[in-house]
């Protein structure tokens, strides 16, 4: 298994950077921002600049960290049997951990997706306030999740290092590319993914003999 997960990393790393290349190259086909884009990237520059310049949420973070872990494990079947969060960390006992459990914090923005369900039912004078939250929200677990990382938790010595940092990346960017799908009017994320594989294509085709 550690071996299987070793290889899939290495495949991964560069479907990543495929990934990454495809989503910028949608973003700059974009004609001129929409209303709910420019809320949203408001709210992506307005937590970049809280956290560089006043406050970063250390402990939000913590709880959405230790939560994630926990709301994962139910989704599995499994049971939480202790769950306790304070500024300088967080610990919860699982009944049962695989991968996607293990690293679902790193991946799976909490707030983000709370905020969008509520924009399923929100009046529709507060659906650019809410986008707002998307983005600001987005841009906090992007900020701190690659600020976790760089604490070298260890999450991710389970599944082993490479797995997990490109497992992370990879499905990093089909998530934020998602949720800016789910509040642009322009960007489409089927579009972006067929952008993807026509880019693999090219490559693969540029590669034959």
């Amino acid at each position: 298994m550690k071996l299987f997960k070793f290889i899939l990393g290495l495949l991964l790393i560069p479907l990543s950077l495929l990934l990454a290349g495809a989503f910028v190259h949608s973003l700059v086909l974009l004609q001129a921002p929409q209303r709910t884009e420019i809320f949203f990237l408001a709210g992506v520059v307005a937590y970049l600049l809280l956290h560089v310049l006043l406050y970063r949420p250390v402990f939000m973070h913590i709880m959405a960290h230790e939560f994630t872990h926990a709301v994962w494990t139910l989704i599995f079947g499994g049971k939480v049997s202790e769950f306790h969060v304070t500024g300088k960390g967080g610990n919860v006992k699982v009944s049962r951990t695989n991968f996607l459990i293990t690293l679902a914090p790193y991946f799976f923005p909490l707030y983000t997706v709370v905020i969008l369900l509520q924009c399923l039912i929100i009046k529709k004078e507060f659906y650019d306030y809410a986008v707002f939250f998307v983005g600001f929200t987005l841009s906090f677990h992007v900020i701190l999740t690659i600020h976790s990382i760089l604490q070298k938790q260890s999450d991710f010595n389970e599944s082993g290092a490479l797995f997990s940092y490109a497992f992370v990346s990879f499905v990093n960017i089909l998530v934020i590319a998602g949720i800016f799908a789910a509040v642009s009017p322009q960007f489409k994320f089927l579009a972006f993914l067929k952008d993807a594989h026509s880019i693999l294509g090219g490559l693969v085709g540029a590669n034959k003999f």
